[in-house]
């Protein structure tokens, strides 16, 4: 999608809407000819939360392939947290995974500038890209807030989920801890932004990106549009598992990042755009999507909202039983 792309219905008005009249909200949003009305008048019409949320997976769930019955990495595993407290710089090997997914996918590891991260070769692409492009291309990206102290525990729970449904391009974590010269300069300005999954979305300028150069990976370091392949089944999939398994773990949230949008019904995650505007990162007062571009998340958060609204009323009704 083009840099100067603007969404349609804002998130302000499309939850608004589903509040007041879901029915409009349901018929003015892009669903493919999936059975998505029916489902969604189903939605209107329920009032058990276990019920929609069931209706919801079955129209935009995504298998999940858990290696890891805890839903976290164990200690020895090469990715975990531990072992970069063990070995920052060390190699980290690579992990190669399949399950039911179309593809084998290998992610590796990184540490650079006090982060950690866990990527494809995608994902550098990506990121290479974007640098290339003077950071004016979409730069969406889900943030999971944390307490600094539980930063390792909820990178060993979204490490583990992020190989699990085989995701892509990257997610990154702060290698910082309160009380360390490190852990001092992580500033409130990026309070909430603990952890980082990155969303791709597709921008013209990709096009060709680094093909044939390295003519042995251009299938891992392709940027076409077909890697829109995650879509809103992925993300409200990803997200719901997330939010449970980081609840579970006992890990504890620092609010939702100043600038950022706050996700329906969510504690961790919440939603940004950080394409640069003015030639700068946007500062949090300009918002979480300060250039306006096309948000990849309306659906989402459309269906997020609906289940929250389908908690509270649930909620609503066994106080009064």
């Amino acid at each position: 999608m083009g840099a100067n792309n603007v969404s349609g219905p804002s998130e302000v008005e499309a939850i608004s809407t589903a509040d007041e009249h879901p029915s409009e909200a349901v018929s003015g949003l892009p669903f493919g000819n999936n059975g998505s009305a029916t489902i969604s008048q189903l939605l209107l019409e329920t009032s058990d939360l276990n019920e929609v949320n069931a209706l919801l997976c079955n129209l935009v769930g995504f298998q999940i392939d858990c290696e890891c019955s805890t839903g976290a990495l164990p200690v020895e595993h090469a990715f975990s947290w531990q072992s970069f407290i063990d070995d920052q710089k060390g190699d980290k090997g690579v992990v190669s995974t399949r399950g039911n997914w179309y593809k084998t996918m290998e992610y590796h590891v990184l540490h650079t500038g006090g982060f950690v991260r866990l990527c494809t070769h995608r994902g550098r692409s990506y990121w290479n890209a974007q640098n290339e492009s003077g950071h004016v291309t979409p730069d969406w990206k889900l943030h999971f807030s944390t307490h600094l102290d539980d930063v390792g525990k909820a990178w060993d729970i979204l490490a583990a989920l992020f190989m699990e449904m085989k995701a892509e391009i990257g997610l990154k974590a702060v290698l910082h801890k309160k009380g360390t010269e490190q852990g001092d300069r992580w500033s409130e300005v990026q309070r909430g932004r603990e952890l980082t999954v990155y969303i791709f979305v597709f921008n013209v300028t990709y096009r060709d990106y680094l093909q044939g150069l390295f003519p042995e990976m251009d299938h891992q370091l392709y940027l076409g549009p077909e890697m829109e392949v995650y879509g809103p089944p992925f993300w409200y999939s990803f997200i719901l598992e997330a939010e449970r398994r980081l609840a579970s773990g006992g890990v504890r949230s620092e609010g939702v990042a100043d600038g950022d949008l706050g996700l329906p019904g969510c504690t961790y995650a919440s939603l940004r755009n950080e394409a640069f505007v003015d030639g700068i990162y946007p500062p949090n007062n300009r918002g979480w999507n300060a250039v306006n571009h096309h948000n990849p998340f309306l659906e989402v958060i459309f269906f997020l909202r609906m289940r929250e609204v389908a908690l509270l009323r649930s909620t609503a009704q066994s106080s009064q039983s």
